[in-house]
């Protein structure tokens, strides 16, 4: 939670600035998901795989709905990495 704190802090005064209420957590849920894919990308490591494997990595954001609804998954990132890229 703090790597997301610390990386969000460049980003705050913008968010904060936003007077609506659901574009400024439109805004920071997008910002923390940018966030979180560059540190994934930094860690992803492909060495590892052989000749015939493949990583797959989805990504996105949960939206919380109120009332009787059920929870939303917006994917942002669908990948399949092989050893070559």
């Amino acid at each position: 939670m703090d790597y997301i704190k610390k990386n969000l802090k460049p980003y705050m005064q913008e968010i904060l600035a936003i007077e609506d209420k659901n574009a400024r957590s439109a805004m920071l849920a997008s910002k923390t998901f940018e966030i979180a894919k560059k540190f994934l990308e930094d860690i992803v490591e492909t060495s590892w795989m052989g000749e015939n494997s493949k990583l797959v990595i989805l990504g996105g954001i949960m939206i919380n709905v109120d009332g009787p609804g059920q929870d939303l998954f917006q994917p942002i990132m669908f990948e399949k990495r092989t050893k070559d890229g």
